[in-house]
């Protein structure tokens, strides 16, 4: 008897989100009690409305780039600090 296909088969974000849902409760459950858990879930993320959403939402997250956070300069350029401290201030009072 062949064993069927699941939507996970052919979905890795469905697969890696179970998976990572599933993750705590391995070793803690009862491997039967964790198949259910996985047929529930399943369901609710290929299913249901609210769960779908959840679903494309995190494939529209994987599928953004990562963006740069921070400041960069570029060879050559001299980085002048700018602010009351760069000017010799100090907060709140006169020189």
């Amino acid at each position: 008897m062949a064993t069927p296909k699941l939507p996970e088969d052919d979905d890795p974000v469905l697969a890696a989100e179970m998976e990572r849902a599933l993750r705590p409760y391995e070793g803690l459950v009862p491997p039967q009690m964790l198949l259910v858990l996985r047929d529930i879930l399943r369901n609710a993320l290929t299913e249901h409305p609210v769960g779908r959403t959840l679903l494309d939402r995190v494939r529209a997250l994987e599928r953004v780039p990562p963006s740069k956070s921070g400041a960069e300069t570029k060879p050559g350029l001299k980085v002048v600090p700018t602010g009351a401290k760069a000017r010799g201030r100090t907060s709140g009072g006169k020189e």
